[in-house]
């Protein structure tokens, strides 16, 4: 292998950044926490960047990686030159959250004080810094054989902790602003995110995303959420990235009985995003409602995978994504729902739907149904194509110009799945965003 190979490769490139951080450990290499740092590493280095063989990644070409010269984002990354107030979504009335190369920034968050919520995160380089919460961290993606849950695993040392006490109800939305500097370098951030919902508890949290610089900036990022008996979680991750972001993303939920859990992915800009979000409804009278809406131009690329597991009788879950593609991009749909022998009486559905504005753009969309008992309800479909020419006959026909009614037609298909958020600010500051980029596609 040639020199410029090795300096370019992404997978020396993680050995080098792990040594590095291994060499700062100062004796602390045999704590329980780094040991599982060591095997991620160690099945990351010997899987390698997944091929167009992997079934999961069989769209999905991983060897751009290869020409990204990437450091570890710094810990010293000086963000206080940055207004945080010219933040588009910043705007919005919550309690804010920052997160600056995957660790957070006290003195940019807002300081919350509110009974039962506890805001806080944890040291991973440091043997005692897990404390109690090592019954959460890592139960969730141990073994999860995905390269970037172990590239994240590998190199990530904080860990931001979201904890709401038992029958506490947050009416105010949290929002988790994380922010990538790639100002001086192409950097890899590694956030890693917990959130523990207690019985009966309610919040609502949005996660904004931001790239600084011109440089690419990869985000991986990693979420465990648990929810207790009755829990509610509604979490709304919103992607409007700069042209220079390139985002993994994997989000891993289990749910106790009467929980309810809503996610959404609303990803409006980025180079690349991929997304993987995976629920196990482990108890009764569960319900899950994941939402997608994904809209991508030039030659941007966006990938939702997801994976609902129903392991316990008597729960329901629904799926709805929709994405709008032109130019050159490409988007890719993997729904699969698996419904296990014990789970009876499961309603389970799931819809893909997608429109292509361009002769040069793709969607791969798989929808998927794994079923094992024998009383349930399941339904899945995905659709693909122009938009309805009948519609656009109807508007033209009363005065209104084909770009225009091609953009109200594209906004009443987007606005069925940011309906589903439970904030109306979020709501109309994400409605906006979609309108411009609308009305700026070719």
């Amino acid at each position: 292998m040639s020199e410029l190979q090795i300096k370019t490769d992404f997978k020396t490139q993680i050995k080098n950044e792990f040594d590095k951080l291994q060499s700062s450990l100062n004796g602390s290499t045999g704590s329980e926490i780094n040991l599982a740092r060591k095997e991620a590493f160690d099945t990351f280095f010997i899987q390698g960047l997944p091929t167009l063989k992997s079934e999961n990644w069989k769209y999905t070409n991983l060897t751009f990686l290869n020409k990204l010269e990437l450091i570890s984002a710094s810990k010293e990354s000086n963000v206080n030159d940055l207004n945080v107030e010219e933040l588009y979504y910043g705007r919005l009335d919550s309690y804010k959250i920052y997160l600056v190369n995957g660790r957070f920034s006290k003195d940019l968050s807002d300081n919350i004080s509110l009974q039962g919520l506890a805001v806080s995160s944890f040291n991973t380089l440091s043997a005692k810094g897990i404390g109690r919460y090592s019954e959460y961290f890592g139960k969730l993606t141990h073994n999860t054989s995905h390269p970037f849950v172990s590239v994240n695993t590998a190199l990530s040392d904080s860990v931001l902790v979201i904890e709401i006490d038992k029958g506490v109800i947050i009416e105010k939305p949290l929002q988790i602003i994380n922010i990538t500097d790639s100002r001086e370098n192409a950097v890899i951030s590694n956030p890693r995110i917990l959130i523990i919902s207690g019985k009966s508890s309610s919040v609502k949290i949005v996660e904004s995303n931001y790239t600084i610089g011109s440089n690419p900036g990869i985000k991986n990022i990693v979420k465990e959420f648990f929810l207790d008996d009755n829990a509610h979680l509604n979490y709304y991750k919103i992607q409007d990235d700069s042209e220079f972001s390139y985002t993994f993303d994997f989000t891993q939920a289990n749910q106790k009985r009467d929980s309810h859990f809503d996610e959404a992915a609303i990803s409006i800009n980025g180079r690349y995003i991929r997304n993987d979000l995976r629920a196990t409804l482990d108890g009764e009278n569960i319900e899950s409602h994941f939402y997608g809406l994904f809209i991508a131009g030039n030659s941007d690329f966006v990938d939702n995978h997801t994976i609902v597991d129903h392991a316990k009788p008597n729960c329901m879950s629904n799926e709805n994504y929709r994405g709008i593609m032109f130019d050159k991009s490409t988007g890719v749909f993997n729904g699969k729902i698996m419904v296990r022998r014990d789970a009876q009486k499961t309603n389970a559905y799931q819809s893909n739907k997608n429109v292509l504005l361009s002769d040069n753009a793709t969607i791969n969309t798989k929808p998927e149904l794994e079923i094992y008992a024998d009383d349930v309800k399941c339904s899945h479909g995905a659709t693909s194509g122009a938009l309805d020419k009948t519609s656009l006959f109807y508007l033209r026909a009363r005065g209104i110009d084909e770009k225009n009614a091609e953009i109200m037609l594209l906004n009443a298909f987007a606005a069925e799945v940011v309906a589903e958020i439970k904030i109306d600010e979020l709501k109309e500051l994400i409605l906006q965003r979609i309108e411009n980029k609308l009305n700026n596609a070719n």
